[in-house]
């Protein structure tokens, strides 16, 4: 692994207390997240001094696609390329199994369209004018759909 990062992960916690994380892997672009997976050791001193311990096999697995568009997520917005190094491109992330992406300029032309290929996530590079667009998703079987706008900052 590249790199690992426990998001959320408090100081302390009180006797009882729990919380939950994100552990979060960066993979190296030439690595398959089928090949990753490993043990996690998690330790800890408590408050008397005394070092505790426990540990967890984990598997990686790619993303699938969802069985709903309800955790349908469209990031960044604005999309920044020449401003922000980050901004690599638009995902739409959380997409249904075989679901379409249709983008409209403001005149309602298309732009950029795909269809979702196993892993719910689509990246569109947004090679076009900076304005306001406005994306449809539509499930395979045309019985869900998403509508948002989004913005190209160039």
């Amino acid at each position: 692994m590249d790199s690992v990062y426990v998001l959320n992960l408090p100081e302390s916690l009180a006797i009882g207390q729990a919380v939950e994380c994100t552990l979060a892997l960066v993979l190296p672009g030439s690595v398959s997240p089928e090949n990753c997976g490993g043990w996690v050791t998690v330790s800890a001193t408590d408050t008397l001094g005394y070092a505790v311990r426990d540990s967890f096999f984990l598997t990686v697995r790619g993303p699938e696609p969802r069985q709903k568009l309800d955790s349908l997520r469209v990031a960044p917005i604005p999309f920044k390329p020449h401003q922000n190094p980050e901004h690599d491109a638009i995902h739409f992330q959380g997409l249904s199994a075989a679901a379409r992406v249709v983008v409209y300029d403001a005149s309602g032309q298309s732009v950029w369209s795909a269809t979702e290929s196993g892993d719910g996530h689509l990246k569109w590079d947004a090679k076009v004018a900076s304005g306001i667009y406005v994306y449809l998703v539509v499930s395979a079987d045309g019985k869900a759909s998403k509508v948002g706008k989004l913005s190209v900052i160039r």
